[in-house]
Parts: structure tokens; C-alpha cells; sequence
């Protein structure tokens, strides 16, 4: 049996938090046991990070977290960029139990704000490959990184 190679999954939210949070959902159903998903937030104004943190907590009665909460990890993005953050606590729990958010401090557009993921997948949690979701993605097929990384 061979072992996956890490997947990054990087999902851009800009005032979409119930989206995203689907998004993270359907993530969270995946097979494949080893992926990151790197949450980046383009300085929302309707005030998804709040939200986020609740659905995280399960503490969001509209949104409710599945079994037990999700570790949140925020960052700014001066702390994604320019430091190298501790992730001991977050390399042990399941991927289904943890998330990375990087906070950033404007709202950069899509290309800007993915790279902001990208670089942080690559550079720190040392992916192999990445990808791209659109927060209003939801994933039907509990294989697709599996597919993915085979091809």
C-alpha cells in the first residue's frame, strides 16, 4: 500500500462564510486521509470570521459542526508570511478536526488571495499538491483526491 502524497486544499472566502462553510463540509467527507485545508480570508466585512469560529466551535446552531469541533488555527497574514507558526498540536489531530485560517488584511481578489494559501501550503506545511476550491464548491465524490493524485 502506498502512502498519499499531502494535499493542500486552499479555499478563498470573501464574505461567504455559509458557503464555506458547506465547502468545508464536503471536504471533511473526503477518503483521503491526508489533506490541509487552508482557509483564506479576504478581509471579510459580514463578519464570516466570527461565524467561522462559531461553526468551528459548534456552537452555531444554523450551522452545527459534525461530532466534535474543528481546532481552528488562525493566523494573520504577517504570521503565515513571515514566521514559521507552531502546528505540533495541529499535525496530530485528524484532518476533519482541524482547519487553518489566514486572515488577510484587505481584500487582495482571487489570484492574490490564493497565492497567499498556495505559498503557505508550500513553504510550511509542505504540500506535494494543491487545490483550488471556490468556497461554493461542494464535493459529491468522497475519492476525488485519490483520483486526483493518481493521474
Amino acid at each position: 500500500m502506498s502512502i498519499m502524497p499531502r494535499v493542500a486544499i486552499i479555499i478563498l472566502n470573501w464574505n461567504g462564510w455559509t458557503d464555506t462553510v458547506q465547502c468545508i463540509r464536503s471536504v471533511h467527507q473526503l477518503s483521503n486521509a491526508d489533506y490541509d485545508i487552508v482557509l483564506v480570508d479576504n478581509r471579510s466585512t459580514d463578519r464570516s470570521i466570527e461565524n467561522i469560529r462559531r461553526f468551528c466551535e459548534g456552537t452555531d446552531e444554523a450551522e452545527p459542526a459534525d461530532d466534535t469541533p474543528i481546532h481552528l488555527f488562525e493566523l494573520s497574514e504577517g504570521e503565515a508570511d513571515r514566521c514559521r507558526p507552531d502546528l505540533s498540536t495541529y499535525h496530530q489531530l485528524d484532518p476533519r478536526r482541524r482547519l487553518i485560517l489566514i486572515k488577510n488584511n484587505e481584500n487582495y481578489g482571487y489570484a492574490r488571495g490564493n497565492n497567499i494559501g498556495i505559498r503557505f501550503a508550500l513553504d510550511i506545511l509542505t504540500s506535494e499538491y494543491i487545490l483550488i476550491l471556490n468556497n461554493d464548491v461542494i464535493l459529491n465524490d468522497r475519492e476525488v483526491l485519490n483520483k486526483l493524485v493518481e493521474s
